[in-house]
């Protein structure tokens, strides 16, 4: 099945594999994310893409390939949790759990427009389980290097999730 070299219009009926893509969710430096439904298993998901001017890159492939080997030896509450890698016509995809309530830098945002701050309890919780989550990631000798607000994921309960290990690299002095 064939990915298109721009998959950025590609939404609704298109499918690849088992997965129906809905809509693109975001888009960073190393990936192209997007909401999809396993037709298999009938849920939600977020594939991560590279994106078509790193496709070809044997390094950008290596980082999507290592993050993936990250996220596969971690098992956290507090981690975004990695269903599986794909080969879709050469291009390595993430299958990724799907965090529809938005990145912590999306509840700082709505906050701050409705002239209010996070809540010192709410805060804290989060400060605490993504410490937890970062926690059980470097006992298992790795670091993140890119903990930043957009990077923090919330799942429907509001449990913060860290997401994109694509720059972590193995503990040193453990």
């Amino acid at each position: 099945m064939s990915v298109p070299p721009e998959i950025s219009n590609v939404t609704g009926s298109r499918i690849l594999s088992r997965y129906e893509i809905l809509e693109k969710l975001g888009q960073g430096g190393m990936g192209v994310v997007y909401k999809a439904r396993d037709t298999r298993l009938d849920r939600f998901v977020a594939l991560k893409f590279l994106p078509s001017h790193l496709e070809s890159s044997p390094a950008s492939r290596e980082r999507l390939e290592r993050e993936a080997r990250a996220v596969s030896a971690l098992s956290h509450p507090n981690i975004r949790l990695l269903y599986g890698i794909e080969e879709w016509s050469g291009q390595d995809v993430l299958i990724l759990e799907y965090l529809p309530a938005g990145t912590l830098r999306s509840k700082l945002g709505e906050a701050k427009g409705e002239g209010r701050m996070l809540a010192v309890a709410d805060c804290t919780r989060y400060v605490s389980q993504i410490a937890e989550g970062l926690c059980h990631a470097h006992n298992r000798g790795l670091v993140h290097r890119d903990v930043k607000a957009e990077n923090i994921l919330f799942n429907d309960e509001g449990t913060p999730k860290i997401t994109d290990f694509g720059r972590s690299e193995a503990a040193r002095n453990r």
